[in-house]
């Protein structure tokens, strides 16, 4: 039976390391999160998010589940020996197409997994998920070409790891009722992209998760983990309506004075 209100939360990172990226989140800051996390969440594979959302797993505590986008390698480095000293599960959606070279993450270029590493990594607890060759906006693809880039990445992890590459993460987050049907025809059991929490009920190929980056202080990474998310980013915009008035106010008060100045010449 669905019960109204649960929820679950699915943490999307990307690159944990102490380059400048956006969407980076240095190792100490992972680790505190990460902490806060065993004090006070159950850290659940992401099969387990899937059997919340359709009902066939009882939430028993707070259910958070942890991915990791694109496979850095610094995922290997700084986030995999973490999870192994500490049991905890998790999963990496990997763009194939990427594996051993380099990969642009707002404007940097960022060292990427090798195969061997995957590997050792499916072999210890942590998930390997599909999330495309080359990281399109599926959106944008044809048919065809979203279908090949979706099932050899697919593929390919498999044929690799030896293990079924059953969840997906849409590149970017984007993905439409097509690309829904799509994966769904792929055989996959679980796909992400959205933001938010995940609810009881929701389509489990169009599940919600929360990206973690750089400009989350550790405050607001525990208000973004519960319904207090709702009010936290109804404040950012509401602080952003100030600035932009504030600033528009400032400019046209300028503005009259350059009016009065440019008249009194």
């Amino acid at each position: 039976m669905l019960v109204k209100g649960e929820e679950a939360v699915v943490l999307a990172y990307h690159s944990v390391d102490f380059n400048g990226s956006f969407y980076t989140v240095a190792p100490p800051e992972f680790y505190r999160q990460m902490e806060f996390l065993r004090r006070n969440y159950n850290i659940v594979p992401i099969e387990d998010i899937v059997d919340f959302a359709t009902g066939r797993k009882r939430s028993l505590g707070k259910l958070v589940a942890i991915t990791l986008d694109d496979g850095y390698e610094d995922n290997f480095s700084y986030v995999y020996p973490y999870l192994k000293r500490h049991g905890l599960p998790a999963t990496i959606f990997v763009s194939t197409g990427y594996v051993g070279q380099q990969f642009p993450l707002d404007g940097f270029s960022l060292k990427m997994l090798r195969w061997d590493q995957i590997v050792e990594m499916s072999r210890n607890n942590v998930a390997i998920g599909a999330h495309t060759v080359t990281h399109p906006d599926l959106r944008k693809e044809t048919h065809v070409n979203a279908r090949k880039n979706i099932m050899m990445s697919k593929k390919e992890i498999e044929r690799k790891t030896g293990k079924p590459a059953k969840y997906v993460a849409y590149p970017y987050s984007r993905f439409n009722c097509e690309i829904i049907e799509l994966v769904r025809s792929l055989g996959f059991e679980g796909a992400f992209g959205g933001d938010g929490l995940v609810q009881r009920g929701d389509c489990t190929l169009a599940l919600n998760r929360i990206q973690v980056d750089r400009s989350i202080s550790f405050l607001m990474f525990r208000a973004r983990m519960t319904k207090a998310r709702l009010w936290y980013d109804q404040g950012r915009r509401w602080l952003r309506n100030l600035r932009r008035i504030h600033f528009v106010s400032v400019v046209y008060d300028k503005c009259e004075a350059n009016v009065r100045n440019y008249g009194g010449n």
